[in-house]
């Protein structure tokens, strides 16, 4: 209860100064919400104006929400489009089936654009929403469609289950290729059935794209199928793609042949390799690759000696740990924040310490690597630092230290925990930018949907109020 009324009596501050001037077109900020949608649908509008109309839209909270549900009903395709878009930005988890019946609408792109809106809305709802039913919604079952529901599964390891495979397995057979491939991704993530190992072993044998194939392989080997063979004969492939995940699903089921195959390519000529052999090695997480792991802190290109970075993360050691404290003073900032951020997870001190130095350095990508660093160490330490940074002169270092406060104020989802309070503050920065990413961060913790719009949120924050003890 305390916590709540602290951050309602914030929300009420800023709903009074985020009233005083911040919106985002002054030109729209007369206009009820039917003509800003009807703007937002005009085309003989510039596309900016357009965009602007939409943004105000979108900060209007449960006001435009209520429009928005009744325009998914509208004659003209260009409206509903328009609904089921703007609805997965503003709407709530009881709009899930409404988007779901517009993702069967019979124009394909509106049945397009509602599968954008509910993958949006999942977005905001994160792990209270994983219904994927809108899989099935779309008859050509899109590529949109699958790559969302792809990034959806790969960032919150939710499984698919049987009744979804039968939609993933048509998609991998007769879809364009990035439908393929985000289909054999995701087939990954089904529970165990002979037919999706055949829909995958048919993939890695028949398609005649490389990123599909290494997709089936990929895929076979999180499924668990017993693809030994499949995947021998996959490691002499002419594609690294292929032939790294052929190695990698080897290796991990004990092959050390497999693992120094994976190892030499991480000494290939060409960096996307390097790259590649890197990803894998990370994945695998295996104590045998800790040499060459370290020894790619010395590659000469930085994003190189960033993925390595972040792979020795997962290891220990002392060998390990002094790699890391050298690539401390690498000459580009992303390599030294990631270094901080490993040497973080394996217990060092004082990292905190040296990104907050950093993010106080006059380059600007040097303090967004740092903000970013600092969230993904969930440093609390730095909450006053990150809170300053909202109002960096560089919009990327500040939208990037909203991130990195939401990132702090998860580990302690309390409403007057120092990082929540540092972005409800940011509701009312000057530049739209920032006060969305501080929403949207909110949400992510806090799953009230209209923190665009402070009035809304404080009505939100007042419904989820416990009763008074009596």
């Amino acid at each position: 209860m305390r916590a709540y009324a602290c951050i309602a009596a914030l929300l009420v501050v800023v709903s009074c100064s985020a009233a005083a001037g911040a919106d985002l077109e002054p030109v729209h900020a007369g206009l009820d919400e039917a003509e800003l949608f009807a703007r937002a649908c005009d085309l003989s509008l510039a596309h900016r104006e357009r965009r602007a109309a939409e943004l105000v839209l979108a900060a209007r909270g449960e006001a435009a929400a209520r429009l928005l549900r009744t325009k998914l009903d509208a004659a003209r395709a260009l409206e509903r489009q328009a609904a089921a878009r703007l609805l997965g930005r503003v709407g709530k988890a009881s709009d899930q089936d409404r988007l779901l019946t517009a993702a069967r609408d019979p124009h394909p792109v509106v049945r397009q654009h509602a599968v954008r809106g509910l993958s949006l809305l999942y977005e905001r709802l994160g792990p209270r929403a994983r219904d994927l039913r809108w899989l099935a919604a779309d008859p050509q079952v899109s590529t949109a469609s699958l790559q969302a529901a792809a990034a959806l599964c790969e960032r919150t390891d939710r499984p698919i289950s049987e009744d979804e495979q039968d939609t993933l397995m048509r998609a991998a057979a007769h879809g364009p290729a990035s439908a393929r491939r985000a289909a054999c991704v995701l087939l990954g993530h089904a529970r165990y059935t002979q037919a999706a190992e055949h829909a995958l072993k048919d993939r890695l044998a028949e398609d005649t794209d490389a990123a599909v194939r290494a997709a089936a392989c990929a895929g076979l080997d999180r499924l668990g199928a017993a693809a030994d063979g499949v995947f021998l004969r996959a490691s002499n492939a002419a594609d690294p793609r292929v032939r790294l995940a052929a190695m990698t699903a080897r290796a991990r089921r004990g092959d050390r042949e497999a693992l120094a195959a994976v190892h030499a390519a991480l000494q290939a000529e060409a960096s996307r390799v390097r790259l590649l052999a890197l990803d894998h090695l990370a994945d695998l997480a295996s104590p045998f690759s800790e040499a060459a792991l370290a020894a790619c802190l010395q590659d000469p290109v930085a994003e190189v000696r960033v993925r390595a970075a972040r792979a020795l993360g997962g290891l220990s050691g002392p060998g390990l740990t002094q790699a890391l404290a050298h690539a401390l003073d690498d000459p580009a900032p992303r390599v030294r924040a990631a270094a901080a951020v490993a040497l973080h997870r394996q217990g060092g001190l004082g990292m905190s310490a040296r990104m907050r130095v950093q993010l106080a350095a006059d380059s600007g990508p040097a303090r967004v690597a740092a903000a970013r660093a600092l969230g993904q160490m969930r440093a609390e330490e730095a909450v006053d630092a990150l809170a300053e940074a909202l109002a960096d002169t560089n919009l990327e270092v500040a939208c990037t230290a909203a991130e990195a406060l939401g990132q702090v104020a998860a580990e302690n989802p309390l409403a007057d925990a120092p990082a929540a309070t540092a972005l409800v503050r940011g509701l009312s920065a000057d530049r739209a930018a920032v006060r969305a990413a501080a929403a949207h961060a909110l949400q992510a913790i806090f799953a009230l949907p209209f923190l665009t719009d402070p009035a809304g949120a404080l009505r939100e924050l007042r419904a989820q109020e416990p009763p008074p003890v009596s």
